[in-house]
């Protein structure tokens, strides 16, 4: 297909030291059918990686580089180039992972999604891994155990044909956003700094009444990981941090009285696996930080009910029953208390 100019869409890349595999996913986005304006924003590197980016990209229609002064993580370096998108009024803000590149086809797709669903806010895409065989993601799940993660995650690239294009949310990797939605629901929250900003702006989408969408036939493709293995105990660290920020900003209060016990046993069952499996300490110390932001956390909590607009029931009924199937551990504990709630 004849490839096509769209200036009402952007495209953020973020890099971090990371410049060879940023550059190979901004030039897959310059093959796409529908060619966006890709703004690569570089969060205060410390190799020569803005100078390596400004090599190759400077004489380059399309794209815009922007250098942060500091390294604000996943979160404030994408909201610098959400900025520079909502300023420039942008129609569609989108993003790709530093470490993903995107089929030719890849934004082409999305946005005839967002053509024929004027409802959804949200649109993601089959997240592949690296070599094209399993799924990363199909979005993201938020469970009625108050932890989110990818769906699909490990499961045959076939298998992302036939699943269900209603999500709950969509991982920051491989997305696109309405401008509205963001002006409505508002950006990434910096106090995240990485992992599970994405899950939080999709949860306010929710409790806005605005769902995100699946497109199966709009594929990229991800060195997942390759961020955070290079820094032992990063994921976990931020996981015991930042999950509880999720659930309490969000949670309805109406649905606190089912949800939080069931968020309690899991993140105490995590921790307990963590420290077991050697991973206690980068744990703790994400559990601690996560009572640091409890300030922050309750402050956002009272904006974001506010202006809720979705009844708890049916954000309760769009919540995905049960742990995540990965999580065989919480699997078998959420069967046991099945078994003895009914013979209750």
């Amino acid at each position: 297909m004849e490839k096509s100019n769209t200036p009402n869409t952007a495209i953020i890349v973020l890099n971090w030291n990371n410049a060879s595999d940023t550059i190979r996913s901004v030039h897959s986005l310059l093959e796409q059918t529908v060619l966006p304006k890709i703004v690569i924003v570089d969060n205060a590197s410390s190799d020569d990686s803005l100078q390596q980016i400004h090599q190759e990209f400077d004489d380059t229609d399309h794209v815009h580089i922007i250098a942060n002064s500091e390294n604000s993580g996943f979160a404030g370096g994408v909201n610098r180039g959400f900025h520079w998108a909502l300023k420039h009024d942008y129609a569609f803000i989108g993003t790709l992972n530093p470490d993903a590149t995107a089929k030719t086809d890849w934004l082409e797709q999305l946005l005839r999604a967002a053509d024929q669903q004027p409802k959804f806010g949200i649109f993601t895409g089959l997240f592949l891994n690296k070599a094209g065989d399993t799924i990363d993601s199909t979005g993201e799940l938020m469970t009625t155990w108050g932890i989110a993660g990818p769906r699909g995650r490990g499961k045959p690239a076939s298998d992302g044909a036939a699943m269900p294009t209603s999500i709950f949310g969509a991982s920051g990797g491989n997305v696109l956003y309405r401008r509205e939605l963001l002006r409505r629901a508002g950006l990434f929250d910096e106090r995240f700094f990485m992992y599970f900003e994405d899950i939080d702006l999709s949860y306010r989408a929710q409790l806005l009444g605005n769902q995100a969408y699946y497109q199966a036939s709009a594929i990229s493709y991800h060195d997942t990981g390759s961020s955070s293995r290079k820094i032992p105990g990063l994921t976990t660290r931020y996981f015991f941090r930042n999950t509880p920020m999720v659930f309490y900003k969000n949670t309805p209060l109406q649905l606190l009285p089912r949800l939080l016990p069931l968020f309690w046993l899991s993140y105490l069952l995590l921790f307990s696996k963590a420290i077991a499996s050697g991973r206690g300490g980068p744990a703790l110390i994400g559990a601690l930080q996560s009572l640091l932001l409890l300030p922050h956390t309750i402050r956002a909590r009272w904006q974001i009910q506010q202006w809720r607009q979705i009844e708890a029931e049916e954000l309760y009924s769009r919540l995905h029953p049960g742990p995540l199937d990965s999580q065989t551990g919480l699997r078998r504990v959420h069967r046991l208390l099945t078994t003895f709630t009914k013979k209750s």
